[in-house]
């Protein structure tokens, strides 16, 4: 099932005594949040995907060019509890932690005109919610096969890119999603730790 990704913000209680929808609980709104994550349709995740991943800002006076890039590959999002999981051809290109998964009722006033309540719901266990949040801002496995460069070592900083959704573009069909990740790698054994910034693409194919 192909999904644009599904947005809104938190709706003002109705007066009066709330109605569900058509009487049936509707969960298809998608409020954000104070935390500071926004959240996703899960099913934007699946199908195939093409991953890239390249180069955006790096130390001036380094060998590592900006702009540099890896080859496209196929990748498969994997969502469990905890983690949303990038799967590449070799194993895992990146780990990204999901800070919850909800539903979302809509329900309205008895009387016309009010503006509907935005409620989430967790009844459902959580594999069968339809949205989660998903924590862009860092990567919980630091692989080098997702970089464009060659390194001894790399950690994920955590230092830049957006706590919410990732950044996103629907035409018909198509959908991609792009954020930045902040790594500090070494390329050598006895070199010191250098910042990069990269910016990951995810094409549906």
């Amino acid at each position: 099932m192909r999904s644009a990704l599904a947005f809104a913000t938190l709706g003002l209680l109705a007066c009066g005594e709330p109605l569900p929808v058509d009487g049936t609980e509707d969960c298809t709104s998608l409020p954000t949040t104070g935390r500071g994550s926004g959240y996703m349709a899960k099913d934007t995740f699946t199908g195939q995907w093409r991953h890239t991943a390249s180069i955006i800002d790096a130390p001036t006076d380094s060998a590592i060019a900006l702009g540099s890039a890896t080859v496209p590959v196929d990748a498969q999002w994997l969502i469990t509890e905890d983690t949303l999981w990038a799967m590449g051809p070799d194993g895992v290109l990146l780990g990204l932690a999901i800070e919850d998964h909800r539903d979302v009722r809509r329900e309205y006033g008895r009387f016309g005109g009010e503006r509907p309540a935005i409620i989430e719901c967790h009844e459902r266990p959580w594999f069968d919610r339809e949205f989660a949040a998903v924590r862009w801002t860092e990567d919980l496995v630091a692989t080098p096969t997702a970089l464009p460069i060659s390194v001894d070592s790399i950690e994920a900083d955590g230092s830049v890119g957006s706590p919410g959704i990732a950044r996103s573009s629907v035409s018909g069909d198509v959908v991609s999603m792009s954020f930045p990740m902040a790594y500090q790698v070494t390329l050598c054994a006895d070199c010191a730790p250098l910042p990069v910034t990269v910016e990951h693409r995810f094409l549906r194919l």
